[in-house]
């Protein structure tokens, strides 16, 4: 019995970091602001395969980076939103993700770029994550301009 619980113990080990290594960053752009297509408030916008019609030339389209790289039965893209920044100097980095049995986290944080020009932005960052039923959770890590917060949502198509 303690032989299975251990096999048991491994596989979940395995399964977990290899879904880890599946998160992939596609792009990160300097000007991210959809107010045309409505969601200018939120922080992250999940993008599965059955969204791209929906999305078809809209913004959001653009953001999801080369079209190899788009939503599939297997991945979906998770764009980040960092909000409205004084100049380009702002950015999204993508740091790790951690799985556990119900929440597929990931931690990123805002990032000061070399150079200045003193143009508004919108920053934002995709990502292209497994499908599963787990939920999402964005963390914050450090201290960025506007207050940390976590947001939470499912990777799984509603």
């Amino acid at each position: 019995m303690k032989n299975f619980s251990f096999i048991i113990l491994i596989m979940m080990f395995i399964f977990s970091c290899s879904e880890k290594k599946e998160v992939e960053v596609v792009a990160n752009n300097d000007f991210c602001e959809l107010q045309e297509e409505g969601v200018e408030a939120i922080s992250y916008l999940l993008v599965n395969e059955f969204d791209l019609m929906k999305f078809k030339g809209t913004e959001i389209i653009k953001l999801l980076g080369p079209k190899e790289k788009f939503p599939n039965n297997k991945k979906s893209s998770l764009i980040i939103f960092l909000g409205k920044r004084s100049s380009n100097v702002y950015s999204i980095e993508f740091l790790k993700s951690d799985v556990t049995n119900k929440t597929f986290r990931i931690f990123i944080k805002e990032v000061y770029k070399v150079g200045v020009n003193p143009v508004v932005t919108y920053p934002c960052l995709t990502l292209s994550i497994p499908i599963s039923n787990k939920e999402i959770e964005i963390v914050w890590e450090g201290d960025p301009l506007e207050d940390p917060h976590i947001q939470k949502g499912t990777t799984e198509y509603q």
